[in-house]
């Protein structure tokens, strides 16, 4: 671990692969003994793995973490394989070892004494919410999540936020599940009597979400019993801040998503 790596808190850390199952058309859940990261990480960050046996290519990929178990020293993640990158990382096998680096970022920060949350997911986005779900869940919340995908057959993380006690209402895109449409038009529907809301999708539905809450809680960013944030996406290429890739525009100008995010209050992001 570099100097950099300490006076941060990150950790550079061998990790080996447990499993690395599909669970969806192109979605994969992968499970991680990662003792040291394991211990420290909250819900929100993320690791950025380094894909086994690709030696050719020098940048590692960004993943939220899904899932963990600090009595086990395990990380589970959830990803699409959409490039070379994670296609590669879709043929891992139990026993590879490779190394990570994390947890990275800013991470969720729900105010304390939170009653009602809604959790707005879409497609990914479920990924880094679900830690989330279970931390409020445990503080004694009712927790209300939207959770969108473009078909049924692509829906994931169901049984995870239903075991954890979280309400889970499903939409997809084609009707083919739950509501016809996109999550962000239930938003409405709860984001009224909710006092924390927090959405991690595409950015064109966190966008949406955005324009949402403000339609059904005008003046919500001066409203002190609400809290809102978002986990922005973006792509990143050395995912510890030096390299400038995954800026966020914000009220207060250029941030970076890795090391300042990748969650932002909801008013400081500039929407377009």
């Amino acid at each position: 671990m570099s100097e950099e790596d300490r006076a941060t808190g990150l950790i550079d850390e061998r990790v080996e692969i447990l499993s690395n199952e599909g669970v969806a058309p192109s979605i994969y859940h992968m499970a991680l003994m990662a003792p040291q990261i394991a211990s420290r990480v909250q819900p929100g960050q993320f690791i950025h793995l380094e894909i086994p046996r690709f030696e050719g290519h020098v940048l590692r990929r960004p993943f939220s973490v899904y899932q963990w178990d600090d009595e086990r020293k395990t990380l589970e993640i959830l990803y699409q394989a959409v490039g070379s990158g994670s296609g590669r990382l879709a043929c891992a096998r139990w026993g590879d070892v490779t190394r990570a680096i994390g947890p990275i970022g800013h991470g969720w920060s729900p105010q304390t004494g939170v009653r009602r949350a809604v959790l707005v997911c879409g497609g990914m986005g479920v990924a880094p919410l679900t830690m989330l779900a279970e931390q409020l869940v445990s503080s004694g919340a009712q927790v209300d999540c939207l959770l969108g995908a473009t078909t049924a057959e692509r829906l994931v993380g169901i049984q995870a936020l239903e075991e954890i006690g979280a309400a889970v209402h499903i939409c997809t895109d084609d009707g083919s599940a739950g509501h016809a449409g996109f999550c962000t038009e239930l938003i409405g529907d709860y984001a009224p009597n909710a006092d924390y809301m927090a959405v991690c999708g595409p950015g064109p539905m966190e966008a949406a979400a955005a324009s949402a809450v403000e339609t059904a809680r005008p003046g919500w960013a001066d409203d002190p019993a609400f809290r809102f944030e978002v986990s922005m996406e973006r792509r990143m290429a050395c995912g510890v801040g030096a390299c400038l890739s995954c800026v966020v525009d914000t009220v207060e100008g250029k941030r970076r998503a890795c090391v300042d995010g990748p969650v932002f209050e909801a008013s400081e992001v500039v929407w377009r």
